[in-house]
Protein backbone atom coordinates (compact mmCIF):
# COMPACT_ATOMS: atom_id res chain seq x y z
CA UNK A 1 0.00 0.00 0.00
CA UNK A 2 1.33 3.44 -0.91
CA UNK A 3 1.71 6.39 1.42
CA UNK A 4 0.74 8.68 -1.45
CA UNK A 5 -2.83 8.60 -2.71
CA UNK A 6 -3.85 9.06 -6.34
CA UNK A 7 -5.36 12.43 -5.40
CA UNK A 8 -2.13 13.70 -3.89
CA UNK A 9 -0.13 12.41 -6.88
CA UNK A 10 -2.38 14.39 -9.23
CA UNK A 11 -1.81 17.50 -7.13
CA UNK A 12 1.97 17.36 -7.50
CA UNK A 13 2.21 15.81 -10.97
CA UNK A 14 3.75 18.40 -13.29
CA UNK A 15 1.76 17.00 -16.20
CA UNK A 16 2.52 18.52 -19.59
CA UNK A 17 -0.02 20.89 -21.07
CA UNK A 18 -1.31 18.69 -23.88
CA UNK A 19 -2.53 21.54 -26.08
CA UNK A 20 0.93 23.15 -26.03
CA UNK A 21 2.77 19.92 -26.77
CA UNK A 22 0.37 18.88 -29.53
CA UNK A 23 0.67 22.31 -31.13
CA UNK A 24 4.41 21.80 -31.33
CA UNK A 25 4.16 18.16 -32.43
CA UNK A 26 1.88 19.17 -35.32
CA UNK A 27 4.77 21.19 -36.77
CA UNK A 28 7.33 18.38 -36.70
CA UNK A 29 8.45 16.11 -39.48
CA UNK A 30 7.87 13.20 -39.21
CA UNK A 31 4.57 14.23 -37.68
CA UNK A 32 4.26 13.01 -34.10
CA UNK A 33 0.55 12.74 -33.36
CA UNK A 34 0.27 12.47 -29.61
CA UNK A 35 2.00 12.15 -26.26
CA UNK A 36 1.34 10.04 -23.19
CA UNK A 37 2.24 10.89 -19.61
CA UNK A 38 1.94 8.71 -16.51
CA UNK A 39 3.22 8.88 -12.96
CA UNK A 40 3.20 5.44 -11.33
CA UNK A 41 2.23 5.80 -7.69
CA UNK A 42 5.18 5.33 -5.30
CA UNK A 43 5.14 2.23 -3.11
CA UNK A 44 5.92 2.13 0.62
CA UNK A 45 9.66 2.11 -0.15
CA UNK A 46 9.35 5.36 -2.06
CA UNK A 47 9.99 3.77 -5.47
CA UNK A 48 8.12 5.46 -8.32
CA UNK A 49 8.15 5.55 -12.11
CA UNK A 50 7.49 8.38 -14.54
CA UNK A 51 6.67 7.65 -18.20
CA UNK A 52 6.47 10.09 -21.12
CA UNK A 53 6.10 8.96 -24.73
CA UNK A 54 5.74 10.36 -28.25
CA UNK A 55 3.64 8.42 -30.75
CA UNK A 56 2.45 8.29 -34.37
CA UNK A 57 -0.02 5.92 -36.00
CA UNK A 58 1.93 6.12 -39.28
CA UNK A 59 5.30 4.34 -39.10
CA UNK A 60 7.87 5.47 -41.66
CA UNK A 61 11.59 5.52 -42.31
CA UNK A 62 11.76 9.11 -41.09
CA UNK A 63 9.89 8.18 -37.90
CA UNK A 64 12.25 5.26 -37.27
CA UNK A 65 15.23 7.61 -37.62
CA UNK A 66 13.64 10.07 -35.16
CA UNK A 67 13.00 7.26 -32.66
CA UNK A 68 16.62 6.07 -32.87
CA UNK A 69 17.87 9.64 -32.49
CA UNK A 70 15.63 10.21 -29.46
CA UNK A 71 16.91 7.01 -27.87
CA UNK A 72 20.50 8.15 -28.40
CA UNK A 73 19.80 11.59 -26.90
CA UNK A 74 18.04 10.06 -23.89
CA UNK A 75 20.95 7.80 -22.90
CA UNK A 76 22.25 8.64 -19.45
CA UNK A 77 19.32 10.99 -18.82
CA UNK A 78 16.57 8.42 -18.27
CA UNK A 79 16.42 5.03 -16.57
CA UNK A 80 15.53 3.28 -19.82
CA UNK A 81 13.50 3.66 -23.01
CA UNK A 82 10.76 1.53 -24.54
CA UNK A 83 10.31 1.82 -28.29
CA UNK A 84 8.52 0.26 -31.25
CA UNK A 85 7.75 1.33 -34.82
CA UNK A 86 5.10 3.78 -33.60
CA UNK A 87 7.08 5.70 -31.04
CA UNK A 88 9.24 5.86 -27.96
CA UNK A 89 8.61 6.08 -24.23
CA UNK A 90 11.08 7.61 -21.79
CA UNK A 91 11.06 6.04 -18.33
CA UNK A 92 12.52 7.40 -15.09
CA UNK A 93 12.74 5.34 -11.90
CA UNK A 94 13.00 7.45 -8.77
CA UNK A 95 13.50 6.82 -5.07
CA UNK A 96 11.78 9.28 -2.77
CA UNK A 97 13.04 9.98 0.73
CA UNK A 98 10.31 9.17 3.26
CA UNK A 99 12.44 10.03 6.28
CA UNK A 100 11.18 13.61 6.36
CA UNK A 101 7.66 14.97 6.47
CA UNK A 102 5.30 13.72 3.78
CA UNK A 103 5.02 17.19 2.23
CA UNK A 104 8.76 17.08 1.53
CA UNK A 105 8.11 13.97 -0.55
CA UNK A 106 5.74 15.99 -2.72
CA UNK A 107 8.38 18.70 -3.12
CA UNK A 108 10.91 16.06 -4.21
CA UNK A 109 8.51 14.55 -6.74
CA UNK A 110 7.38 17.92 -8.06
CA UNK A 111 10.97 19.00 -8.70
CA UNK A 112 11.76 15.71 -10.44
CA UNK A 113 8.72 15.90 -12.71
CA UNK A 114 9.61 19.40 -13.86
CA UNK A 115 13.15 18.27 -14.63
CA UNK A 116 11.91 15.20 -16.53
CA UNK A 117 9.67 17.35 -18.74
CA UNK A 118 12.65 19.57 -19.55
CA UNK A 119 14.67 16.50 -20.59
CA UNK A 120 11.78 15.09 -22.64
CA UNK A 121 11.28 18.31 -24.57
CA UNK A 122 15.01 18.66 -25.20
CA UNK A 123 15.04 15.12 -26.61
CA UNK A 124 11.98 15.93 -28.74
CA UNK A 125 13.26 19.12 -30.36
CA UNK A 126 16.74 17.71 -31.03
CA UNK A 127 15.52 14.43 -32.53
CA UNK A 128 12.67 15.78 -34.64
CA UNK A 129 13.10 18.96 -36.72
CA UNK A 130 10.24 21.23 -37.64
CA UNK A 131 8.59 20.28 -40.92
CA UNK A 132 9.24 23.54 -42.72
CA UNK A 133 11.62 26.44 -42.42
CA UNK A 134 9.72 29.64 -43.10
CA UNK A 135 11.08 33.13 -43.72
CA UNK A 136 9.10 36.12 -42.47
CA UNK A 137 9.41 39.56 -40.94
CA UNK A 138 6.04 39.34 -39.14
CA UNK A 139 5.96 36.40 -36.75
CA UNK A 140 3.32 35.34 -34.21
CA UNK A 141 4.63 33.15 -31.37
CA UNK A 142 3.00 31.52 -28.39
CA UNK A 143 5.24 31.19 -25.34
CA UNK A 144 4.29 28.06 -23.40
CA UNK A 145 5.81 28.45 -19.94
CA UNK A 146 6.29 26.04 -17.07
CA UNK A 147 6.11 26.88 -13.41
CA UNK A 148 9.88 27.24 -13.40
CA UNK A 149 11.87 26.31 -10.31
CA UNK A 150 10.45 26.42 -6.81
CA UNK A 151 6.87 27.13 -5.82
CA UNK A 152 4.41 29.78 -6.90
CA UNK A 153 3.80 32.59 -4.40
CA UNK A 154 1.32 31.55 -1.72
CA UNK A 155 -2.21 32.85 -2.14
CA UNK A 156 -1.83 34.86 1.05
CA UNK A 157 0.95 36.91 -0.54
CA UNK A 158 -1.46 38.61 -2.96
CA UNK A 159 -3.32 41.78 -2.08
CA UNK A 160 -7.10 42.01 -2.50
CA UNK A 161 -6.59 43.94 -5.76
CA UNK A 162 -4.13 41.33 -7.06
CA UNK A 163 -6.54 38.52 -6.18
CA UNK A 164 -9.16 40.19 -8.40
CA UNK A 165 -6.63 40.78 -11.21
CA UNK A 166 -3.48 38.62 -11.12
CA UNK A 167 -2.08 40.69 -14.00
CA UNK A 168 -1.21 43.42 -11.48
CA UNK A 169 1.51 41.16 -10.09
CA UNK A 170 2.81 39.73 -13.39
CA UNK A 171 5.42 41.11 -15.81
CA UNK A 172 6.58 39.58 -19.09
CA UNK A 173 10.30 40.03 -19.79
CA UNK A 174 11.24 39.62 -23.44
CA UNK A 175 14.87 38.57 -23.84
CA UNK A 176 16.02 38.96 -27.45
CA UNK A 177 19.53 37.60 -28.05
CA UNK A 178 20.63 38.51 -31.58
CA UNK A 179 24.36 37.89 -31.30
CA UNK A 180 24.34 35.23 -34.04
CA UNK A 181 25.56 36.41 -37.44
CA UNK A 182 22.24 35.69 -39.16
CA UNK A 183 20.36 37.96 -36.72
CA UNK A 184 23.01 40.53 -35.74
CA UNK A 185 21.45 43.30 -37.85
CA UNK A 186 17.82 42.42 -37.09
CA UNK A 187 15.78 44.73 -34.88
CA UNK A 188 12.33 44.21 -33.40
CA UNK A 189 10.39 47.16 -34.80
CA UNK A 190 7.09 46.35 -33.15
CA UNK A 191 5.97 43.95 -30.43
CA UNK A 192 2.20 43.48 -30.09
CA UNK A 193 0.67 41.42 -27.27
CA UNK A 194 -2.25 39.43 -28.73
CA UNK A 195 -2.90 37.53 -25.50
CA UNK A 196 -1.34 38.53 -22.18
CA UNK A 197 -0.80 34.93 -21.10
CA UNK A 198 -2.21 35.60 -17.63
CA UNK A 199 -5.96 36.02 -18.14
CA UNK A 200 -7.34 32.56 -17.32
CA UNK A 201 -8.59 30.60 -20.34
CA UNK A 202 -10.29 27.23 -19.88
CA UNK A 203 -10.34 26.77 -23.66
CA UNK A 204 -6.57 27.16 -24.05
CA UNK A 205 -5.76 25.54 -20.68
CA UNK A 206 -3.51 28.41 -19.71
CA UNK A 207 -3.40 31.63 -17.74
CA UNK A 208 -3.28 32.05 -13.98
CA UNK A 209 -5.99 32.05 -11.33
CA UNK A 210 -6.30 31.62 -7.58
CA UNK A 211 -8.21 28.58 -6.35
CA UNK A 212 -8.45 27.55 -2.71
CA UNK A 213 -5.75 30.13 -1.88
CA UNK A 214 -3.34 28.55 -4.39
CA UNK A 215 -2.09 29.99 -7.66
CA UNK A 216 -3.00 27.61 -10.50
CA UNK A 217 -2.10 27.38 -14.18
CA UNK A 218 0.84 28.81 -16.09
CA UNK A 219 1.53 31.85 -18.30
CA UNK A 220 1.30 31.48 -22.08
CA UNK A 221 1.47 34.87 -23.85
CA UNK A 222 0.92 35.22 -27.60
CA UNK A 223 3.03 37.94 -29.21
CA UNK A 224 3.20 39.33 -32.75
CA UNK A 225 6.67 40.55 -33.75
CA UNK A 226 7.45 42.85 -36.68
CA UNK A 227 11.13 42.66 -37.59
CA UNK A 228 13.35 44.97 -39.60
CA UNK A 229 13.80 42.28 -42.26
CA UNK A 230 12.58 38.73 -43.00
CA UNK A 231 14.36 36.03 -40.99
CA UNK A 232 14.31 32.27 -40.49
CA UNK A 233 11.49 31.74 -37.97
CA UNK A 234 13.40 28.98 -36.17
CA UNK A 235 16.41 31.26 -35.73
CA UNK A 236 14.20 33.97 -34.24
CA UNK A 237 12.40 31.48 -32.03
CA UNK A 238 15.72 30.41 -30.53
CA UNK A 239 16.82 34.02 -30.04
CA UNK A 240 13.97 34.78 -27.59
CA UNK A 241 14.16 31.46 -25.69
CA UNK A 242 15.37 33.09 -22.45
CA UNK A 243 12.25 35.26 -22.11
CA UNK A 244 10.31 34.76 -18.88
CA UNK A 245 7.35 35.86 -16.79
CA UNK A 246 7.83 37.29 -13.29
CA UNK A 247 5.13 36.79 -10.66
CA UNK A 248 5.85 39.44 -8.05
CA UNK A 249 3.10 40.24 -5.51
CA UNK A 250 3.31 43.65 -3.91
CA UNK A 251 4.07 41.98 -0.55
CA UNK A 252 7.32 40.64 -2.01
CA UNK A 253 8.28 44.11 -3.19
CA UNK A 254 7.67 45.47 0.29
CA UNK A 255 9.76 42.72 1.88
CA UNK A 256 12.53 42.96 -0.76
CA UNK A 257 11.92 39.35 -1.80
CA UNK A 258 12.80 38.02 -5.23
CA UNK A 259 9.94 37.46 -7.69
CA UNK A 260 8.99 34.02 -8.95
CA UNK A 261 10.01 33.40 -12.58
CA UNK A 262 8.22 31.12 -15.04
CA UNK A 263 10.57 29.79 -17.70
CA UNK A 264 9.83 28.86 -21.30
CA UNK A 265 8.89 25.26 -22.00
CA UNK A 266 8.25 25.69 -25.72
CA UNK A 267 7.60 28.38 -28.31
CA UNK A 268 5.07 27.62 -31.05
CA UNK A 269 4.51 29.61 -34.24
CA UNK A 270 0.85 30.45 -34.89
Amino acid sequence: MSILTDKRISQVAHAPNYNEWRAYLSQTKPHWEDISWRVKEPNVRGEAEVHLGFYSARPSEELAHAIDKAEELAKGRVSHVIKNENGIRLVWKVDLNYENAIDNVFIQLNSMLSSFLDIAFDVLIKSTPLSETSIANKIVLRFGMSKGEGDYPDGGEFSSEEVIDIRKSATFYLDYWNSEDNLSDVKIEQCKILYDGITHSEEMECGLHLKDSELKGYPSPIVEFTLSRPVDVDDFRQSIWMSRYAINPFSRLENLQDPFFSKIKMVTQL
